[in-house]
């Protein structure tokens, strides 16, 4: 991927779920994008570790220095693990975002690798 889509994909994400997951406290009405309404409808909990998953890989994303090439491979099976179960269990948006990831992480994994 180049360089500036996966700057988009990393940023983009957790700042839709910290809005989303901050959004019950803020007003009392739904949600205004339809696939993120179940996340901010759901309860407190699941809220705020859906928030948390989502805002620590992308803050582990953005900060390249920190990722080897073993790193990245752990990342990406563990980014794949909760695609599959964000889209059978959690919801659609948390399996499209960890989607994202795994894609940035197979980008930059094969950067590492040539």
């Amino acid at each position: 991927m180049k360089r500036k889509s996966e700057i988009f994909l990393v940023l983009i994400w957790p700042v839709l779920f910290t809005v989303a997951g901050v959004w019950p406290y803020v007003s009392g009405e739904p949600f205004p994008l339809p696939g993120l309404r179940k996340l901010a409808a759901t309860d407190e909990l699941s809220r705020v570790l859906q928030v948390l998953a989502v805002l620590l890989a992308g803050i582990w994303l953005t900060f390249q220095g920190w990722q080897t090439r073993e790193r990245l491979m752990v990342f990406q099976g563990v980014a794949f693990a909760l695609w599959i179960q964000g889209f059978l269990y959690i919801g659609v948006p948390f399996g499209l975002a960890f989607g994202c990831f795994a894609g940035v992480a197979i980008s930059r994994n094969r950067e590492k690798q040539a």
